[in-house]
């Protein structure tokens, strides 16, 4: 393998059956190619991204992607852009259809630039630093991006524009900023903890319709989805309440109460876990609120988190307590991102739609990547450790382990000099191959995918 192998696996927002979770999406270090791979083609394809002199080019934790349709919308740093993945002939030819720059007048400078710190979450999927410009506003806040509007906010103006061409829609000039944003295809609610607002506006046109009162902050709030929002809610007597409430309507649309001591989490933008402390792990739909599945699964001596990465037809959850040995992880690993949590207690895999459980495991010490290989049985983690090699000198190794997504066994495990992070793939589905790439080794996988997997 001769090619780079400086890539990270990206985040895709898309519904449960879109082809976007079929697809792994990467992005080199230097935020300039865009990779794909779907086991519907015979080989992975690139693009070379628009030529930008941003510095959060190479901010990798702010990638993220949309998948409308075949389209997709592609955030690198601080810019955004259009691509189609396939030609007219649904061939795997890529271009860029539209593309805009997050800062196009003037860049923000390194000194004017201010970090807010966001206190972690038990369960919940969001960054733990938010970087912001010279105004307060917070950089790369794009989005929601919807099949026919997408919105953004640049040049001191929030912006509507058509998610096919990227055409304005309308903007606005905004006075103050906004933390989070989301919209149906009526409306837009933006969310000011800091001054107690919400205010909603017309899609069609960006007209204030109307600023309402809300509690002082958003952290009530677990999920943000078209007009609805998931909030979680704790009792005096420490029962747990959760419900999709109506950001227009201002009311609930179903709520669900658990015993006290219930950590909620996110899994997809189909359904909520619930992990009670007796064990008793529950999937709810989160449009109508009702359980797919209950069933008990082991728990770890004491939980520290519940983490849940998404594949095509499982979701793998993380029930994880305190490190067993934090002394020989990096401060690489320490400072690590919210997309690759470090881990250590019970892996479970359950059925994506059903809810069902299909295996469950213990896990080691290791970081999490979110964003796992689509399309194949495999299933990824790696992390830097320090090792002493009987002096006083340390060295760091990276360490990669790879399991069957199936059936939740081992595969295989390496240790090199660059497995902890970054690495590079090729799948060749029609010939079951999956091969992994560090600068010096090659990891190959054969495997055979029946009709049910």
């Amino acid at each position: 393998y001769s090619g780079s192998v400086d890539w990270v696996m990206i985040p895709v927002e898309c519904d449960r059956y879109s082809l976007w979770n079929r697809v792994t999406l990467g992005v080199d270090r230097r935020g300039r190619t865009v990779r794909f791979h779907s086991p519907d083609e015979p080989e992975a394809w690139e693009l070379k991204l628009p030529e930008s002199t941003s510095m959060f080019r190479y901010v990798f934790p702010m990638h993220r992607g949309w998948g409308i349709g075949r389209m997709l919308v592609l955030q690198v740093g601080a810019d955004i852009m259009g691509v189609s993945p396939w030609n007219e002939r649904g061939e795997p030819q890529a271009e860029v259809v539209w593309y805009l720059e997050g800062y196009p007048q003037q860049q923000p400078q390194l000194n004017d630039l201010g970090i807010r710190q966001v206190l972690p979450r038990i369960g919940i999927k969001e960054p733990m630093l938010e970087v912001l410009d010279q105004y307060g506003r917070i950089i790369g806040n794009f989005g929601p991006v919807g099949a026919g509007q997408f919105y953004l906010f640049r040049n001191g103006k929030l912006e509507a524009r058509e998610t096919a061409t990227a055409s304005l829609v309308w903007q606005r000039k905004m006075i103050k900023p906004y933390r989070h944003c989301q919209a149906d295809a009526e409306y837009v609610f933006l969310h000011r903890p800091d001054q107690r607002e919400l205010e909603i506006l017309r899609g069609v046109d960006g007209k204030t319709i109307v600023v309402r009162t809300v509690p002082d902050d958003t952290s009530d709030i677990l999920v943000m989805q078209g007009r609805f929002a998931l909030k979680s809610e704790i009792a005096v007597n420490g029962e747990v309440s959760v419900g999709w409430y109506d950001l227009f309507a201002d009311r609930y649309v179903w709520q669900h109460t658990a015993p006290a001591m219930t950590i909620p989490f996110t899994t997809d933008n189909e359904s909520l876990g619930l992990l009670e402390a007796d064990g008793t792990l529950k999937l709810l739909n989160l449009k109508k609120g009702t359980i797919l599945s209950e069933q008990k699964v082991e728990l770890p001596e004491s939980i520290s988190n519940v983490h849940c990465a998404a594949t095509e037809r499982q979701l793998v959850v993380a029930i994880t307590g305190p490190m067993k040995d934090p002394a020989k992880l990096t401060e690489t690993e320490l400072r690590i991102d919210h997309r690759r949590p470090l881990i250590n207690g019970r892996l479970l895999a359950l059925d994506r739609v059903s809810g069902g459980l299909i295996w469950e495991r213990e896990i080691g010490d290791s970081a999490f990547p979110l964003e796992q290989p689509r399309g194949v049985p495999v299933l990824v983690f790696n992390h830097w450790e320090t090792r002493s090699d009987g002096t006083e000198q340390k060295k760091t190794v990276g360490v990669m382990k790879c399991l069957d997504l199936r059936t939740g066994d081992d595969i295989v495990q390496v240790e090199g000099e660059s497995w902890g992070d970054h690495y590079a793939m090729t799948l060749r589905a029609e010939q079951g191959r999956l091969e992994f790439h560090s600068p010096n080794q090659t990891i190959r996988l054969t495997y055979a995918m029946g009709k049910e997997n």
